[in-house]
């Protein structure tokens, strides 16, 4: 129950000294060019239309494209489709480059997603971008799809350079005719999310303390219930007015994009140690926590003990703010 008191000089030696040609566990993109926890779920399908809603400034072009019959055999005409591209504001003062292509009409002929180059600075002359539908991989890209009515897409980089994509560059779209589109620098302040916390997703996983008061921690774990239902557990280790260790123990629902959650919490009674006691404890409601994350190494948290508690409970309401100190494998936020 103490074990946050001494798990950062424990850490060193909890990780075993072993060599392997690939790192175990999920292995992490080195092209996105973004943070990873910034976009924490695919792009919506055929123009949903989700991903662009008040991010802020939007940079549009038509560009006309060449089309191709339902066998695919070669070009057979050619198309105007709409491009847009848009910022999400990211932690730490980054940004994510995300766009979308939409037909004016459904059918064939289809036209086909052409190369998008960027040019940024002396040292980034019309540089192939990697365009991908689903952001967190290795190996979405959408170059040569059919676009059948429309879709968003994130732009990544290649295996070859690194740009930064919160600093100013120039798209090239390949068509019929080269088109350019000019996206200025990222500033924060034309995004209003940019100064709200983060959505909450599994990037929040892990435990949380207070440096000033080592001894103290909490344990969070996100999941989820279906496509849009997410849920948070809160395990808070602490202690009793009498130095005693003491634990509350919560479970909380939200929806997909919140930024904030609320937790009903617990504590339990009639337990002892190794489980020698009978066939089970009780539940006892404590209160409640409202949490959220103003960016990946802070958690905010208030909290609320219910009235008429026992004398011995823990009990009282405040508000407190805590650093991250440990993450999950292949889920590290930035």
């Amino acid at each position: 129950m103490r074990y946050l008191s001494s798990l950062i000089g424990f850490l060193p030696l909890l990780i075993p000294a072993v060599s392997h040609a690939y790192p175990p566990g999920p292995m992490m993109s080195p092209w996105q060019g973004y943070p990873p926890s910034c976009i924490s779920s695919s792009m919506m399908d055929d123009d949903g239309g989700m991903m662009m809603s008040g991010f802020g400034p939007t940079w549009t072009s038509r560009v006309e494209l060449p089309t191709v019959n339902s066998a695919l055999s070669g070009p057979v005409g050619k198309e105007f489709v709409t491009f847009s591209f848009w910022r999400m504001p990211c932690s730490g003062g980054k940004s994510a480059l995300l766009g979308r292509v939409v037909r004016d009409h459904a059918g064939t002929p289809t036209p086909i997603f052409g190369d998008v180059f960027v040019s940024q600075g002396s040292s980034h002359s019309h540089q192939l971008m990697r365009i991908a539908r689903d952001p967190n991989t290795m190996w979405s890209d959408v170059t040569g799809m059919p676009i059948m009515t429309g879709f968003d897409f994130v732009l990544e980089n290649s295996s070859d350079y690194q740009i930064d994509f919160s600093q100013s560059m120039e798209l090239s779209i390949s068509g019929v005719s080269t088109v350019s589109v000019m996206i200025p620098a990222y500033n924060s302040a034309d995004y209003p999310d940019a100064q709200r916390p983060l959505q909450m997703s599994g990037y929040m996983t892990g435990n949380w303390f207070d440096p000033q008061h080592s001894g103290e921690g909490i344990q969070v774990e996100v999941g989820e219930m279906s496509s849009t239902g997410r849920y948070m557990i809160f395990a808070w280790y602490t202690f009793d007015s009498n130095g005693r260790p003491f634990w509350l123990f919560g479970q909380g629902g939200f929806n997909a994009g919140d930024r904030s959650a609320d937790v009903t919490m617990a504590y339990v009674m009639g337990g002892r140690f190794a489980g020698n006691f009978g066939a089970g404890t009780v539940n006892a409601p404590w209160g409640s926590v409202h949490v959220n994350f103003p960016d990946c190494k802070t958690m905010q948290f208030s909290y609320e003990a219910n009235n008429g508690l026992p004398a011995d409970i823990p009990q009282g309401s405040g508000s407190r703010t805590w650093t991250r100190l440990t993450a999950v494998n292949g889920l590290g936020c930035d």
